[in-house]
């Protein structure tokens, strides 16, 4: 089947193709990892930031990194990274990077991904999550997305001062299955959770 973009008139009152939706996704691949990088590449190491800092073993351990995607175009990403299982679990959101060519698409990447993180965070069962923001304007954004400044001094990293933030989840309100036999060997299989949590996100737009 021909698949059929949507138009919308322009000025003049001709119809012309109306830009790609964008999406957010699981990076399941390394097709996925490597776009990423790139965009990380292009973000922050073209800014100057040592490569060291930019990327560390922590891309590889513990950690879950979205996409977002304009089309087929990689334009931003996110890494979502378990600290601990203490206390309802601990999650870090970071390296938040958004293509600097993105344009006004680039807003749109931010919300989504943002969404999309606070979702696989109640997914995963996560309390609360913790990141670190330098720009006040970012900084202004979390804290209209929840977010409030922990009581603790700045983080200072590459001379760059970082203010630590922390955002409360109500995992009573996330959407849960029941913890059978069948559940949990299906977990443990870990080869579902893309699927399952395709699933979630159906549940959680239909609940938000």
């Amino acid at each position: 089947m021909t698949s059929l973009k949507k138009v919308q008139p322009d000025r003049a009152g001709r119809s012309t193709p109306s830009e790609p939706s964008v999406r957010v996704e699981i990076v399941s691949d390394l097709d996925g990892l490597m776009a990423c990088l790139a965009i990380r590449s292009a973000t922050f190491l073209a800014r100057g930031e040592p490569f060291e800092e930019e990327f560390d073993g922590n891309d590889l351990a513990s950690t879950t990194h979205l996409i977002a995607r304009q089309g087929k175009r990689p334009i931003g990403t996110m890494r979502v990274r378990l600290l601990t299982a203490s206390g309802g679990g601990i999650a870090s959101w970071e390296r938040l990077a958004i293509m600097p060519n993105a344009g006004s698409t680039g807003m749109k990447a931010l919300y989504a991904l943002a969404r999309h993180a606070r979702a696989y965070s109640e997914f995963k069962g996560v309390s609360a999550v913790v990141g670190a923001v330098e720009n006040p304007k970012l900084l202004k954004f979390w804290t209209k997305h929840g977010f409030r400044l922990m009581d603790a001094p700045p983080a200072i990293y590459n001379n760059v001062e970082y203010q630590q933030i922390i955002l409360d989840l109500d995992t009573s309100s996330a959407i849960k299955e029941e913890a059978s036999d069948a559940a949990l060997l299906q977990s443990l299989s870990g080869a579902t959770e893309c699927r399952d949590f395709d699933r979630f996100m159906s549940e959680y737009a239909a609940v938000a």
